[in-house]
């Protein structure tokens, strides 16, 4: 597994937009926190969220179950925190059909990289 720690390079900023179709009862959720004081806490003083952030990658773990499938787990003011990688997909809607493919420019894909730390 790979190094699991905070980096405090990587973007921590999110826009939040509609959830995936099967979690639409989320929207309303996700509605009220870009009208919220939440939303705003966060892209204006995101050193509070850097501390939850950073608090988590302290704390992870990983573990892997019987068929393979990694999850990540941390914790975040005591409360356990897991992520795998069907949760990302979920969250992130992944292009993961040839029939909806994700395409991007190199060039932006290799600036993107260089300017989160990446040092590979």
């Amino acid at each position: 597994m790979a190094d699991l720690r905070f980096v405090p390079d990587h973007n921590m900023s999110a826009y939040l937009g509609d959830p995936p179709e099967k979690h639409s009862e989320f929207k309303s959720l996700v509605d009220g926190l870009i009208i919220s004081p939440v939303n705003y806490a966060i892209m204006e003083h995101p050193t509070i969220v850097s501390d939850y952030i950073e608090g988590f990658w302290s704390t992870v773990t990983d573990h892997t179950d019987s068929s393979g499938n990694v999850s990540i787990i941390g914790k975040i003011q005591g409360k356990p925190i897991t992520i795998t990688e069907q949760i990302l997909r979920e969250c992130l809607q992944f292009g993961d059909k040839d029939t909806d493919p994700v395409e991007l420019d190199q060039d932006l894909v290799n600036r993107t990289v260089f300017q989160m730390g990446h040092e590979a």
